[in-house]
């Protein structure tokens, strides 16, 4: 199935920044099956978030049985109030921000909207990473396009250099690793 190749795509990646102890908020996961091959690859401590009820729904279904530890809730990746300041280790973004960046029209003058909902979206991973949490990123977006959103000091994070994913037609991976609090 093509979604396990994804994550054995990235699965060297996730291990390189993140452990199996994390605490893990998957935003706007879908049906995607990353979340169940994260869990059964050891990752337990799964958050699951998307704004649709009937997705959630149907994924709690399907996956509570075989994974009693992960959490699936209903919500939107820009206004996460179901999830406290600092509750995960790390953030979990595949494609999620390209869905809200879809109707950004000019890549190289982006659309007010999609600038405002892509920092509304920063601002609650940052605010609900602990210090010296990261976000992971997997994104299609190019990098130079890509690093105008991430890499800025109000997120309190540093933007590592990202990693080419080449599989399909290829991705890139971006992290951004929060500041400890001092």
């Amino acid at each position: 199935a093509p979604a396990a190749r994804s994550f054995a795509g990235i699965e060297a990646l996730l291990r390189k920044h993140m452990l199996p102890s994390d605490r893990i908020l998957v935003v706007g996961c879908g049906n995607s099956t990353l979340s169940r091959d994260m869990y059964d690859a050891g990752f337990l401590r799964i958050t699951n978030l998307d704004f649709s009820a009937n997705v959630i729904q149907r994924m709690s279904a399907q996956h509570d049985a075989a994974c009693p530890e992960m959490r699936w809730i209903v919500g939107d990746m820009m206004d996460m109030e179901a999830c406290a300041d600092g509750a995960f280790d790390v953030v979990l973004d595949k494609a999620g921000m390209d869905a809200l960046l879809v109707d950004e029209g000019d890549v190289w003058n982006p659309r007010e909207q999609c600038l405002r909902d892509a920092h509304r979206a920063l601002s609650e991973f940052s605010r609900v990473l602990r210090p010296g949490g990261k976000l992971i990123q997997v994104t299609f977006a190019q990098p130079h396009f890509r690093r105008r959103y991430l890499d800025k000091p109000e997120y309190g994070w540093a933007l590592l250099p990202h990693e080419n994913v080449d599989e399909g037609l290829g991705y890139f991976f971006f992290v951004c690793a929060k500041r400890s609090a001092d």
